[in-house]
């Protein structure tokens, strides 16, 4: 009578870890539908889904383009982005205006830069920002590139950082079988 009882309860724990064992699995395989009734894994099926989630997330929660744009001009190096400016100002000009010396150009310039370069940066930066949130879409740069994220690769990440999750899943699935396939046991043998 033991004995199977003790049966009962090691099929549930057989039943149970395998069940969770496969249904893990089916989360990513098939990667293709495949069969009669076109059987494909969770992940792959709804892949775009995903995507488009993750990035309307991302998006939303995390990467803001404006909050990027602004930490990018508040450290960048202004004196030398101002430098830059004026020596390409003065080359530009002294080039078109062949008839006035280049010393003086080069000296109109950098007046120019320090009167008004903080201000022109300023300027530019808010230029840039404003576009950059109109132009710049998190959302869909976190899709597209989710989509083309090979599916084996995406595979091998989830896993790799949910194995002892997902190893406690398939353990859990065996204990739950074996106090299920007990419980059954102990209500066969005694009716």
């Amino acid at each position: 009578m033991l004995g199977k009882w003790l049966i009962l309860g090691l099929v549930g724990a057989a039943i149970g870890y395998l069940t969770n064992v496969i249904a893990i699995k089916l989360l990513f395989r098939p990667l293709e539908p495949t069969g009669l009734f076109k059987i494909q894994g969770l992940i792959p099926k709804r892949k775009a889904e995903i995507a488009r989630s993750v990035g309307e997330t991302v998006a939303m929660e995390l990467v803001h383009v404006e909050e990027i744009m602004e930490d990018f001009i508040e450290t960048m190096d202004k004196e030398a982005f101002k430098r830059q400016v004026g020596e390409k100002i003065a080359r530009a000009l002294t080039q078109k205006l062949i008839f006035v010396p280049e010393s003086i150009v080069r000296q109109y310039v950098d007046q120019f830069i320090r009167d008004r370069g903080d201000d022109l940066i300023n300027d530019i930066g808010e230029k840039v920002v404003s576009e950059a949130i109109h132009k710049v879409d998190i959302s869909k740069i976190v899709e597209e590139k989710i989509m083309a994220f090979e599916l084996e690769k995406m595979e091998a990440i989830v896993l790799g950082i949910a194995k002892r999750e997902l190893r406690y899943i398939e353990i859990m699935g065996g204990i739950l079988g074996l106090l299920i396939g007990l419980a059954q046991g102990f209500i066969i043998l005694k009716m």
